[in-house]
């Protein structure tokens, strides 16, 4: 398991996309470091331009078909995921919380469901992790950004991703 996460990390550092891996591989530690900014800066300032090179983590989080309600896997991950948001390394920092879809169903039905388990996701880490609500924004992006191209209905594509976006 750590020598799949230094090869995401190194991918990560070289301009790749996330990796996306199963649930429950990742530990809190994993995650902060995954979210932590690599170089020493007095702030880290994202934007649409730079957004690409910011800090992030893919995970595989399971909802019911259908729907936006976490399936018992997906609470485990949260667990992780919700530790790490509240370890003092990220205490500084914001996060966007973008739901990905895959290919199945109508462009405007998936845009519309990862904008609902975006916001699910959001919505457990601050109910059950004590994460403040003021440092997570809910974006869905639909079917827009496959993590597997070859196959757009695969898997693979239904996650959510974590962007620090700084403070």
């Amino acid at each position: 398991m750590l020598k799949l996460f230094r090869i995401a990390a190194i991918g990560l550092l070289l301009g790749a996309a996330p990796l996306a891996m199963a649930q429950d591989n990742f530990s809190a530690n994993d995650i902060v470091d995954a979210l932590t900014p690599k170089e020493k800066t007095r702030g880290l300032t994202v934007t649409e331009t730079n957004k690409d090179e910011a800090p992030s983590i893919s995970m595989r989080v399971q909802f019911a078909y259908d729907s936006d309600q976490l399936e018992n896997e997906a609470i485990l991950s949260m667990r992780a995921l919700g530790a790490a948001l509240r370890d003092q390394r990220l205490k500084d920092y914001r996060f966007e919380i973008i739901g990905h879809t895959d290919a199945k169903g109508s462009d405007a039905y998936n845009l519309e469901l990862s904008k609902r388990r975006a916001a699910a996701v959001v919505e457990h880490l601050v109910f059950f992790h004590n994460v403040d609500p003021d440092r997570l924004v809910a974006i869905g992006m639909g079917e827009t950004d496959p993590t597997n191209t070859a196959d757009p209905d695969a898997a693979e594509n239904r996650r959510v991703e974590i962007i620090n976006i700084g403070s």
